[in-house]
């Protein structure tokens, strides 16, 4: 029994042995292959605003980090979403949502936030004459939150009406 004991104990040993090297190889560094060629990265990271870096921490994760969401139930914002400012109700429905009215942030920063959404990433759909949010305004709206409403419903009433304000603002000449 004592033999038996023996020899397993040295197998366990072997096996140990025998993990600890392959594991120890593992992460010893390894010369490239001769073929590769390593680059220094050299440029800086890319340096946010604190609006973008905001946007894509409460907002990235759903609409995208560049505003374009991967699921058909989350609204595009890249290119489309200034097209709310070509209406009064449409203006205030994208505060009240909330996800923004309740946002951890002062209301000079969300409406940093608020702009950089429909203006850059916005991409012009916003109409010539809109003007950006101020602090004020955001927090006018954010204490009038949407709560109890059909949001998808009412998001598509209010961006119906939106575009076709929209529309007819292209059609009709400047008069000034």
């Amino acid at each position: 029994m004592a033999n038996v004991r023996r020899a397993s104990g040295y197998i366990w040993a072997g096996i140990g042995t025998a993990l600890l090297t392959l594991v120890t190889a593992a992460a010893e560094p390894q010369d490239p292959p001769a073929s590769s060629t390593l680059v220094a990265y050299t440029e800086p990271p890319p340096q946010m605003s604190p609006a973008q870096s905001h946007y894509l921490e409460g907002c990235g994760g759903c609409h995208g980090i560049q505003g374009t969401s991967s699921k058909q139930d989350i609204p595009q914002l890249r290119g489309l979403v200034g097209q709310y400012l070509c209406t009064p109700a449409g203006r205030a429905y994208l505060v009240r949502l909330p996800n923004v009215a309740f946002a951890d942030m002062d209301d000079a920063l969300l409406a940093d936030v608020m702009n950089f959404v429909v203006f850059r990433l916005g991409e012009g759909s916003a109409p010539a004459e809109a003007l950006a949010y101020s602090p004020r305004e955001v927090a006018d709206l954010r204490h009038r939150p949407l709560k109890n409403e059909r949001l998808a419903q009412l998001r598509a009433t209010v961006l119906a009406d939106a575009i076709k304000q929209c529309e007819r603002r292209k059609q009709t000449p400047a008069t000034r």
